[in-house]
C-alpha cells in the first residue's frame, strides 16, 4: 500500500470518528405516581446506549422529573432516549439538546 492510500485511510478514519460528539439533552417524564417510579424511569434511560444521568429535578409533587444526560450521538437521539419510558407507561419528551 502506497504511503499516500494509507495517509488518506488514516485521515479518513480520524474524520469519520471525530464527527460523534458526546451530547447533554434534557428528558421530561411525566406519570410518576409511586415511589420507585422514578428509580424505575432512571433504569429505563440508562438502558440506552451510552447514556448517563447528570442530573434529576423532581417536582415538587413528585409525578414528573426532569433528568439531564449525557449520551453519544452516535449511539442515540434524544428522542430515542426519551421514548425509552414509555414500556413502563411513562410520558417522555426531550427537551433540549446539546450544550
Amino acid at each position: 500500500m502506497s504511503r499516500t492510500l494509507a495517509l488518506a485511510l488514516l485521515l479518513g478514519l480520524a474524520a469519520g470518528s471525530a464527527q460523534a460528539a458526546e451530547r447533554i439533552a434534557r428528558i421530561a417524564v411525566d406519570g410518576l405516581w409511586c415511589p420507585s417510579c422514578g428509580y424505575i424511569a432512571a433504569q429505563a434511560l440508562t438502558s440506552v446506549p451510552s447514556v448517563e444521568i447528570l442530573e434529576r429535578e423532581q417536582s415538587d409533587d413528585r409525578r414528573s422529573a426532569i433528568f439531564s444526560v449525557r449520551f453519544d450521538d452516535d449511539d442515540t437521539t434524544p428522542e430515542a432516549i426519551a421514548a425509552s419510558v414509555a414500556m413502563y407507561g411513562f410520558a417522555g419528551t426531550a427537551l433540549e439538546e446539546g450544550y
